[in-house]
């Protein structure tokens, strides 16, 4: 799990073009990049770090509804990359 959410973040950060691209092609503003890196940070933090099980059961949800949106935002796209939000989902 913390693979592929590392995979994402570095992507988004060193990316930064194809992922403007990409979220423009979707219909979504390019500044919301960042942010959810950050969150995805965060999030694997608290999961990481098992202090606290309520914050790692909020970080787990909220990864699961990212990858959830980011799958039907592909498929409503229509152009036939929606693969990888489906393969992220499965170890989570």
């Amino acid at each position: 799990m913390t693979v592929i959410g590392l995979m994402y973040i570095g992507n988004s950060i060193f990316n930064d073009e194809m992922f403007s691209k990409r979220f423009a092609a979707l219909g979504y503003p390019t500044y919301i990049i960042f942010p959810l890196a950050i969150a995805q940070i965060l999030g694997l933090i608290a999961i990481c770090y098992n202090k606290a099980g309520t914050l790692k059961e909020w970080a787990y949800a909220g990864l699961f509804f990212d990858f959830i949106l980011a799958m039907l935002a592909e498929m409503h796209a229509v152009d036939g990359e929606y693969i990888s939000s489906p393969i992220a989902l499965t170890p989570l």
